[in-house]
């Protein structure tokens, strides 16, 4: 599950956040998860491309079967 804060596109899954950083997407930011402080979250900055990869990333994700 994703979430927006202000211009970041906040990430809490692992595989999402390495996903993103190898099609060259910079981490700005990991905070604590505010809703499961035993957990990450992961900050990208929100943009047009990021929402194309993460597009490519569910298509991928459902094809695959998960």
């Amino acid at each position: 599950m994703q979430y927006q804060d202000k211009n970041h596109y906040v990430v809490k899954s692992l595989y999402l956040c390495r996903f993103l950083q190898n099609k060259g997407f910079e981490l700005k930011r990991v905070k604590i998860n505010k809703f499961n402080p035993k957990h990450n979250v992961f900050l990208f900055e929100n943009t047009a491309e990021l929402q194309q990869a993460l597009t490519e990333y569910r298509k991928m994700k459902e094809e695959a079967g998960y």
